[in-house]
């Protein structure tokens, strides 16, 4: 009587043994699928990662050997996010630097030797993967780091647009003595036509780089009393020193001469600027 009443049980029994196979099995299979899946996804994101890096490694600009020898005399002090290349004689302002895209810093070595020989004690933004865009908001841990008052930030190209964007900031914190661009405009978030802020906007003549219908528009959002300044037969390589670059026009001088011209420029902006809060 035990047996016959356990019989079905015995039957069903086997029953959910076969089918936990059947679900485990088919668990596994489904388990293996998955994970075809996330290698393969997985495999295919990090090539496309190796992919970008490498692109950006291979239009990355280098300093030119010239550069390349001034900025192995060491003329800088290696800071946490920059170069600091200090003021000759008395210091007449500080500038916070943005580099263009995909140059390195070194390319700029003679500019701020240029400015430092002008009294300006200028800070070289060091940038990931030499992308200023990702360094936003380094001016401000710069000013509390190196215990700055007022400064002027100033970039290169899309280190200009950034330059802007960190500039409405550091307005607000009262850290902002004026913007310089060179061969830039202001990104089109930003507006600081209303306001008395002291601006530089330096172009060449012969800059075939610049996007100059934004160029132009962006003068909308500059104060009344932005100051513009051009370099006939420049190019916007010419304020680095990294080569042509792709696309640019032609220059009849040399990288140093414009950037020699250029720290001219902002070092006569800035003496202006400072008899007017004398």
């Amino acid at each position: 009587m035990t047996l016959k009443a356990s019989y079905p049980l015995l039957i069903l029994d086997g029953w959910d043994v076969f089918y936990l196979k059947i679900i485990r099995r088919k668990g596994v299979e489904s388990m293996t699928r998955q994970r075809k899946w996330f290698y393969g996804i997985f495999g295919v994101l990090f090539a496309l990662i190796l992919l970008f890096y490498g692109l950006i490694l291979m239009f990355t600009y280098h300093g030119t050997p010239e550069a390349i020898g001034l900025w192995n005399l060491k003329t800088y002090e290696k800071k946490n996010h920059s170069y600091r290349f200090e003021a000759k004689g008395d210091e007449i302002a500080t500038i916070l630097f943005y580099t263009g895209a995909l140059v390195e810093p070194q390319a700029y070595v003679n500019l701020a030797m240029e400015l430092s020989n002008q009294g300006i004690t200028t800070y070289v933004i060091e940038s990931s993967l030499n992308l200023p865009i990702l360094e936003r908001g380094t001016t401000e841990s710069i000013i509390k780091e190196e215990k700055l008052d007022k400064v002027y930030v100033a970039g290169h190209s899309l280190g200009g647009v950034v330059a802007s964007l960190d500039a409405v900031k550091l307005k607000k914190e009262n850290h902002l003595a004026g913007i310089i661009l060179l061969a830039s405009y202001f990104d089109k978030s930003v507006d600081f036509s209303n306001t008395d802020v002291p601006v530089l906007s330096i172009v060449a003549s012969n800059d075939k780089v610049l996007n100059w219908t934004k160029y132009i528009k962006s003068k909308n959002r500059l104060p009344q009393t932005f100051e513009q300044e051009f370099i006939f037969e420049g190019n916007h390589s010419g304020f680095g020193s990294y080569g042509k670059q792709i696309g640019d026009g032609e220059r009849s001088m040399s990288d140093r001469r414009q950037q020699k011209i250029t720290s001219e420029k902002i070092a006569k902006f800035i003496k202006e600027q400072n008899k007017k809060v004398q």
